[in-house]
């Protein structure tokens, strides 16, 4: 049965998919994708990296009215992913049981998710991948809003790389997210815009994009099987 078509987003329009990691078929993905699992040694990688391609590759086959196995990503040498047909925009992202994929239409375009949880030494972190206007802008804040605000500014960044689609060149120092407002719903970084936000208590989102004015719509897709059933809610 056909599966219904998803509407391309307007000039200003993002839509932003959640979902979880919890399906993995290996027949909707191309070849180069299921060479790439074999070579996973870790089941639960391996099993999140399908997972993840499969609903990416079964949401994009949606927009484009085709079999999610027909989808024609191809990547350049820095590993961004774009459709060979040019028709839309996308990224996507994953981050423990959980994934996120954008899509827009026709412009740069980034997205990461972060577990907020992960047990890591931020502070070191931040001190090799923040600009000292950085670490200075978050300097005095209490424990809680420190961590929620290194996580906004670092899944910005990594956002930021993905949509200038060049990979990771030095460290994330040199690419300055200017929070004025960490409050505020919309950031700068050169020429892109950025929108952070938690999608769960315990995850962080951030999307770096071409467009000025942005408008995100967000698709809680709770689980990533509900988005191949025929006739599901758009």
């Amino acid at each position: 049965m056909q599966h219904s078509a998803i509407a391309i987003p307007d000039d200003n329009d993002i839509d932003i998919w959640f979902f979880r990691l919890n399906r993995a078929d290996r027949s909707l993905l191309s070849y180069e994708e299921r060479d790439r699992s074999c070579r996973i040694r870790s089941f639960k990688a391996r099993q999140d990296f399908v997972a993840a391609r499969t609903a990416v590759r079964t949401i994009l086959s949606r927009y484009l009215g085709v079999q999610p196995q027909t989808v024609d990503i191809v990547v350049n040498d820095a590993g961004r992913p774009s459709l060979a047909c040019g028709a839309l925009s996308f990224n996507h992202t994953r981050s423990g049981d959980f994934g996120a994929l954008a899509v827009a239409r026709g412009c740069a375009l980034g997205v990461d998710l972060e577990s907020t949880t992960v047990n890591a030494d931020l502070f070191s972190v931040s001190r090799e991948h923040f600009s000292v206007a950085e670490q200075h802008s978050m300097a005095g804040l209490n424990d809680i809003a420190w961590f929620d605000a290194f996580y906004q500014r670092w899944t910005a960044k990594e956002a930021v790389v993905k949509a200038l689609g060049r990979g990771i060149r030095g460290p994330l120092s040199t690419i300055e997210i200017d929070v004025k407002d960490p409050g505020a719903p919309v950031w700068r970084s050169g020429s892109l815009t950025l929108r952070s936000m938690a999608v769960r208590a315990d995850l962080r989102l951030s999307v770096a994009t071409g467009l000025t004015a942005p408008n995100l719509h967000i698709r809680d897709v709770a689980d990533a099987r509900d988005i191949t059933q025929p006739g599901a809610a758009a």
